[in-house]
């Protein structure tokens, strides 16, 4: 310190920096008191050139909150925290620590982000270590959804990439103890499901932000016919205010920092005007890229038929526990089970398992995952679940469960599967039961198949699948446009009007790219300046509005398995393009029994097509193992 002191007499902020950073190390080290000192030092630095507003100095008082918090002395870390949301918000000065200004406007988003949650986590603790008074879990209850408002703000003009990421893992947390929180609150409430139906607010919030985020990597070009324009006036605006969020936490100068956050407040004033704009010119650009609301619990009752019930999951990685929310028309019920330590071998041996044919292992685990997974009690009214899975559960076949447990040999066909007492479908998240089909449309296929590729194998069967899909679909006086070999085009598909087709079936290739979802793709012929791979991002600009899109492929439900992300897929582009319903397969299966599923299921259109379907494979000695049946899930009502 002493050569510093010579170089810069007058001092530096760069000195609370260091400080900052011996703190962080002593802190490591559990020493506390000694970490404390170091942060407080830093603080003054911060303070004598940068002022009382800036992001160093929220940064610091978070740091010194922590401390507090660690210790016990929770009143005054939430007091710390408070001071770094006034520090990081210009114009606002209220120490009372029981209010939470508006997330409007902010000079680092991320700091303030953790701000609200320390101090929402401190409210939490002061509640369960000390007071256990439940005026502390509002607070911290009310802190928490401020930090979903602000989540929301940043979302809408987030570009850079490792910033995503960072706002998606702390959004993610932020949902995880908004979950735990309310549920914790609604048992000891009296109006317990008011805290309930938060709870599963957050949860939903969780599965919808991943869809925003797919959207957003998807790098689509003309959604929902936005004008190129308009969309790099979009990406200016965007690129502008994280500049200049950038350069006010660089710029040393009191006077020159303080213009830059009026410009700052202009650009993002012009901003929120540019979106409402949007709004009225792109309602469905708008509603697919910045609409951040769910429906209601009560919205979705209303959306469902009287035989339907939502089993939506969430779970919790930090408590290991699995929340079970179950909706229908009558009915909202919140549970919660522990996980225990073999989940992750049971979702992986029932996957497996199906997969590999080992049918000991597969009645096992299918049982475990039913007696953790399914009410014990579902009105005997409900002849269809709507899964709405969390993290891995999103690539299990609930179809395959199995609902009570095995007594000796039983043969495939004779298992008593969860199929057999339910149609089943799936959904992403609660957002996407709003989208309906057009009840306009005309009885119409348009059926594709390639049928054979450069470098994958050829589909042989996927032209006889076509060929008997033409007779099936004649008798039901429904006419098809049918497609294959050659002229199976991308170029094709992306000129193609489908607003006249109430189905498309498209029997190729597809495949999911774990690592970077935007590369999934489904498999076309190439030309026209076409490679012949219809990316995620391009199916994003399809304009389908088909009541149902079928995937006759391999692979295509499968997608990036993330924190609280579940599977991030080609699906979920079909749904965005305008599908009402999307029929995919969880993993690869021979053309010829994809063939005979898919005849099946369309000879059997009524109702539950897929359940018969299903049913029939079952009941037959070449197809009854989950293997050729379970993979094809439908995603929609």
């Amino acid at each position: 310190m002493v050569n510093w002191k010579k170089l810069y007499p007058e001092g530096h902020p760069n000195e609370g920096f260091i400080l900052t950073n011996i703190g962080q190390n002593l802190q490591a080290t559990n020493s506390l008191e000694g970490a404390l000192k170091s942060y407080e030092a830093a603080l003054e630095i911060y303070q004598k050139f940068y002022g009382n507003k800036h992001p160093e100095i929220a940064s610091t008082l978070n740091l010194i909150g922590n401390i507090y918090n660690i210790q016990g002395e929770f009143e005054k870390a939430i007091d710390h925290y408070q001071r770094a949301i006034i520090a990081n918000i210009p114009d606002v000065t209220s120490l009372d620590i029981q209010e939470n200004p508006s997330v409007a406007t902010y000079l680092n988003s991320n700091t303030l982000l953790n701000s609200l949650y320390y101090k929402s986590k401190a409210y939490m603790d002061l509640h369960f270590n000390k007071t256990l008074k439940f005026s502390d879990l509002k607070l911290s209850l009310s802190t928490l959804q401020s930090c979903d408002s602000l989540i929301d703000n940043i979302r809408k003009v987030r570009t850079n990439e490792s910033d995503k990421l960072a706002l998606g893992q702390l959004a993610s947390t932020v949902y995880e103890t908004g979950v735990e929180l309310c549920k914790a609150m609604g048992d000891v409430a009296v109006k317990k499901d008011d805290y309930y139906k938060l709870s599963f607010y957050f949860a939903e919030k969780s599965k919808s932000a991943v869809l925003l985020e797919a959207i957003a990597d998807a790098n689509a070009k003309s959604f929902a016919g936005l004008n190129s324009e308009d969309l790099a006036l979009e990406n200016a605006f965007k690129n502008d205010i994280a500049y200049l969020e950038n350069q006010i936490v660089l710029e040393s100068n009191v006077e020159f920092r303080k213009n830059l956050q009026s410009e700052l407040l202009v650009k993002r004033t012009a901003y929120e005007d540019f979106v409402r704009s949007i709004e009225k010119k792109y309602p469905e650009y708008y509603k697919l890229k910045y609409s951040t609301g769910l429906p209601s619990v009560e919205k979705i009752q209303q959306s469902l038929n009287e035989n339907q019930e939502v089993l939506a999951y969430f779970i919790s990685d930090v408590s290991k526990r699995v929340y079970l929310y179950e909706i229908n028309t009558k009915k909202f019920k919140l549970s919660s089970k522990p996980l225990g330590e073999t989940f992750d071998q049971y979702v992986s041996g029932f996957k497996n398992s199906i997969f590999f044919k080992v049918k000991d292992t597969y009645e096992f685990t299918a049982v475990e995952l039913h007696n953790l997974l399914i009410p014990k009690k579902i009105d005997k009214s409900i002849s269809h679940l709507i899964i709405i899975p969390s993290g891995r559960l999103g690539t299990i076949p609930f179809e395959a469960l199995i609902t009570s447990k095995i007594k000796g040999e039983v043969a495939y066909s004779e298992l008593p599967y969860l199929i057999n007492n339910y149609q089943i479908s799936y959904t992403y998240s609660s957002a996407l039961l709003e989208f309906e089909s057009n009840p306009n449309l005309q009885k119409e296929a348009f059926l594709c198949a390639p049928v054979t590729f450069n470098s994958l194998p050829d589909l042989p069967g996927s032209a006889l699948e076509l060929s008997k899909l033409n007779k099936i679909l004649d008798s039901k006086n429904i006419q098809t446009t049918t497609i294959s070999m050659g002229e199976s085009s991308e170029g094709l598909i992306k000129r193609q009007n489908f607003n006249n087709n109430k189905y498309v079936h498209l029997a190729t290739h597809g495949v999911v790219d774990e690592e970077t979802p935007a590369l999934s793709r489904i498999f076309l012929k190439s030309g026209d300046n076409e490679d012949g791979s219809l990316y995620t991002g391009e199916i994003y600009n399809l304009n389908l509005n088909t009541e149902l899109v079928t995937l006759s492929a391999c692979e295509t439900g499968l997608g990036k398995l993330s924190k609280g992300e579940g599977v991030i897929g080609l699906s979920r582009a079909l749904l965005y393009a305008g599908a009402g319903n999307v029929l995919v397969s969880l993993w690869a299966v021979s053309d010829s029994s994809t063939a005979d599923l898919m005849t099946n299921f369309y000879a059997s259109f009524t109702d539950e097509p897929l359940q018969i379907a299903k049913q029939s494979r079952i009941e037959t000695t070449q197809f009854s193992e989950p293997y050729y049946w379970a993979p094809f899930i439908l995603i929609g009502q």
